[in-house]
C-alpha cells in the first residue's frame, strides 16, 4: 500500500472548553494565524480533505478564519497546500444510544475522534489536536509512512506514538475500523480514548524509533493553561520570532513577513 495524500484524511481537533485558559484558546495565534489553521497546512502535505472537527460555539471563528486561508497561504509556500483542498467544519456528533440522543457531554476527545473518523472518506486518518503547534514534518511522515513500511502489522486499526510520558492519542493515525470500539465506550461514559487499545491492532511507534527519526519531544507540546501559553510564546522568541513592533526586528529591518517563514520554516522542518 502506497501512501499518498489521496488515500490519507487529516482530522483536527478543535472542540475543547479551555476551562483551564481563561479565554478560548482556539484563538490562539502564531503572529496572526491561529494555530488551527497552522495545523491545516501542515496536514496538506500528507492529505487533501481535511476536518475540523469542533463545537457550535467555536464554529462561528473557524469558518471566518477559514475564509482567509489562501491569505495566509503566503506564509506556507514550503507545504504542499494548493488551495483545492477539500476542508470541512464538522460540529462534534449528536450521539445515539439505545435510541435516545446523548449530547455526551463531558466527553472530550473521543467524541471529536469518533466524528472525524466517521465523516471521513478515507479509511486512515491522521489525528492533530489544535493546540499542538510544534508538530513537524518529519513526525507527520512517521505516522503515514509507517503504513506503506516493509513489515508493518497487517491491517493495523491505528498507529500510535508512545513516548516517555505515555500514548500520545491527540496525535496517531487512526482507521474506521476505530469507529465501533469507540461507540461502545462513548454509550458506556468511557471517555479515555486509551481504553479502547486493548480492543484494536495496534502499532507502536516507541521512543526507539522516534529517537531514529529525530522527532524531539517539543512535537508533543500542547497548550492546556495559560502557563503553557507563554512557554510557547517564550520557544517561539528563543527560536528568532519576533512579535508585532519589535525593535529586534526594526534594528535588523527583517520584515515580520520573511521572520515568521523563517522561523517557522526551522520548526516545521526539523
Amino acid at each position: 500500500m502506497s501512501i499518498n495524500n489521496n488515500n490519507l484524511s487529516g482530522i483536527i481537533l478543535a472542540g475543547g472548553k479551555s476551562s483551564r485558559f481563561g479565554f478560548n484558546k482556539i484563538e490562539v495565534k502564531i503572529d496572526k494565524i491561529p494555530l488551527f489553521i497552522d495545523q491545516v497546512f501542515k496536514l496538506s502535505d500528507f492529505c487533501r480533505r481535511i476536518l475540523i472537527i469542533t463545537s457550535e460555539k467555536n464554529r462561528k471563528f473557524i469558518t471566518s478564519e477559514l475564509n482567509n486561508i489562501n491569505a495566509y497561504s503566503k506564509y506556507y509556500l514550503s507545504t504542499g497546500f494548493t488551495g483545492r483542498e477539500i476542508i470541512e467544519v464538522i460540529n462534534d456528533e449528536r450521539f445515539y444510544s439505545g435510541g435516545f440522543l446523548m449530547p455526551a457531554q463531558g466527553a472530550g476527545p473521543i467524541m471529536g475522534l469518533y466524528t472525524g473518523l466517521k465523516n471521513a472518506c478515507s479509511k486512515y486518518s491522521i489525528v492533530l489536536a489544535s493546540d499542538m503547534p510544534f508538530i513537524s514534518k518529519n513526525l507527520l511522515s512517521v505516522l503515514a509512512g509507517g503504513l506503506a513500511k516493509e513489515g508493518r502489522t497487517p491491517g493495523i486499526d491505528a498507529r500510535i506514538i508512545k513516548a516517555e510520558k505515555g500514548f500520545e492519542v491527540l496525535c496517531g493515525l487512526y482507521s474506521k475500523c476505530c469507529l465501533k470500539y469507540l461507540e461502545n465506550n462513548i454509550a458506556e461514559s468511557r471517555f479515555k480514548i486509551s481504553e479502547i487499545f486493548d480492543d484494536i491492532k495496534m502499532e507502536i511507534v516507541g521512543q526507539e524509533e522516534l529517537d531514529e527519526n529525530k522527532i524531539d519531544s517539543l512535537n508533543f507540546f500542547n497548550i492546556n493553561s495559560v502557563k503553557d501559553y507563554f512557554k510557547f510564546i517564550d520557544i517561539w522568541n528563543n527560536n528568532g520570532f519576533q512579535t508585532t513592533g519589535s525593535s529586534i526586528n526594526k534594528k535588523k529591518n527583517i520584515s515580520l513577513n520573511k521572520q515568521f517563514i523563517e522561523n517557522w520554516k526551522r520548526f516545521y522542518l526539523r
